[in-house]
């Protein structure tokens, strides 16, 4: 056989392999965002302060439950931090070191990702 068929022979495979595969399902890349279905709040300080303490508490709750912080971690001025929470609706308190208020959101409805400019 010539250098014809074996061309023929290859441009056959490259012919059924297109009709093959386009009767393969498409394999998702998956999901762009968080995994295991949460959503972000990206806290970004610019408000020349350093933060102490940051308070996200479900809408549906009467207190402001725990610091988001690590023991003596501050998000100082041009600095921020990513937290990982549950889709929802939430209130977001961030204070200084003196537990004065820096900045405080209501009723943030996070679906994927939030950014939390603090100016």
């Amino acid at each position: 056989m010539g250098k014809r068929g074996y061309l023929l022979i290859a441009l056959a495979v490259l012919v059924l392999a297109g009709v093959a595969c386009s009767f393969c399902p498409l394999i998702p890349s998956g999901p762009s965002g968080p995994t295991s279905g949460k959503a972000t709040i990206t806290l970004l300080n610019d408000s020349g302060q350093d933060i102490c303490f940051v308070y996200i508490s479900p809408v549906t709750s009467d207190e402001w439950g725990e610091d988001w912080l690590d023991i003596m971690e501050v998000i100082g001025p041009g600095e921020q931090r990513t937290f990982e929470v549950d889709p929802g609706t939430y209130d977001m308190l961030a204070t200084d070191c003196d537990d004065n208020e820096i900045d405080i959101r209501w009723e943030v409805e996070v679906t994927t990702s939030f950014i939390w400019m603090i100016e």
